[in-house]
C-alpha cells in the first residue's frame, strides 16, 4: 500500500498547480508525447480461486495520426506474485505493451464515447518457477470534459490474462470490471496527470496485501511536440465550451469596441 500512496503523493503534486490543458484523449493531428503508466492489479486464477497480484511500469510513447485516434507502445518491467498454496513471488522481468484507443466527437460539448484494447506482458520469474501471461483489457466508456483541468471517464472494461507457469497454463477466473477514470491537466497544456481504479463484482474491501479483484493505475505525461498557436487557441484558451454566455459576452466587446471608434 506505501507504494500505491507515493504513485498518489507525486500525482497530485504534479496536477495541483493546473489550470488549463488539453486532454490526451482529445490530441490533435500529428500529436506525440511520452508517459510513465504504472499500474498495480490483483485478480483470482485458476479453478482453485487462488489470489494473484502484478505490477507494472512502463514509460510509454502515444501518438494521434488523426484527433479520433491514439496508438500506444512502450516498454518497461513486470513482478508477478501469488498466494498460497503456490507462493509464487517473481523478480522483475522485461514487459512490452501496446495499446490502440478511438475517441468520437464532442456530444453536447461536455462529452465523447471511447473504445480502445491494451494488451501487455507480464513477465515475472524466480529461481523455482516463472510466470508469463498475456494481459488484455478492451473497454469501453464516456469521456466527460467537466471543466478547463479536469476530465472524468467512466465505462467498463475487460481484465483478461491467458499464461503459463512451469507446470501448467492458467487464467483469471473474473474477466469483467467496472472503471473510473480522472485526469488533471498543466497550465500550459503540455502535461498531464492520470489515475485511474477498476473493481470487478467480485472485489471486496480487504486491500491488506493490494488490490482485491481491482487495479489502480496513475500515468503522467508530457507533449513532446507543442501546440500551434491556431491549435492551442482553440483547444487551452478557446472557452465558448464552459461558459454558455462566452459568444454573447464577446459580441458585446466587439460593439463597444466599433462604437468607441466612431465616437473617435
Amino acid at each position: 500500500m506505501s507504494v500505491i500512496k507515493t504513485w498518489l503523493i507525486v500525482t497530485l503534486a504534479i496536477t495541483l498547480p493546473a489550470a488549463s490543458g488539453v486532454p490526451v484523449e482529445n490530441m490533435s493531428s500529428d500529436m506525440l508525447d511520452i508517459e510513465y503508466s504504472g499500474n498495480f492489479s490483483g485478480q483470482t486464477i485458476k479453478k482453485s480461486e487462488v489470489s494473484s497480484r502484478f505490477q507494472t511500469h512502463y514509460f510509454m510513447l502515444r501518438y494521434a495520426p488523426v484527433p479520433s485516434l491514439l496508438i500506444s507502445g512502450g516498454i518497461g518491467s513486470s513482478v508477478f506474485e501469488t498466494d498460497a498454496p503456490f507462493k509464487f513471488k517473481g523478480d522483475p522481468g522485461f514487459s512490452p505493451t501496446a495499446a490502440v484507443h478511438l475517441f468520437s466527437p464532442k456530444l453536447f460539448t461536455y462529452a465523447s464515447l471511447t473504445s480502445g484494447i491494451s494488451a501487455s506482458l507480464i513477465n515475472s520469474k524466480n529461481v523455482n518457477d516463472k510466470y508469463i501471461t498475456l494481459f488484455f483489457a478492451p473497454e469501453a466508456g464516456i469521456l466527460l470534459y467537466i471543466g478547463t483541468i479536469f476530465d472524468l471517464t467512466v465505462g467498463a472494461k475487460g481484465h483478461i490474462l491467458s499464461g503459463t507457469t512451469n507446470s501448467s497454463s492458467f487464467s483469471n477466473n473474473n474477466y469483467v470490471r467496472g472503471f473510473l477514470s480522472m485526469t488533471l491537466h498543466s497550465l500550459q497544456g503540455r502535461s498531464y496527470a492520470t489515475m485511474t481504479v477498476d473493481l470487478s463484482p467480485q472485489s471486496s474491501k480487504d486491500w491488506s496485501f493490494g488490490p482485491n479483484e481491482a487495479s489502480i493505475g496513475f500515468q503522467i505525461g508530457y507533449f513532446l511536440k507543442p501546440l500551434s498557436k491556431k491549435e492551442s487557441g482553440t483547444s487551452s484558451q478557446d472557452t465558448s465550451g464552459y461558459f454558455h454566455d462566452f459568444n454573447k459576452m464577446k459580441q458585446l466587446q466587439e460593439k463597444m469596441a466599433d462604437d468607441l471608434k466612431e465616437r473617435e
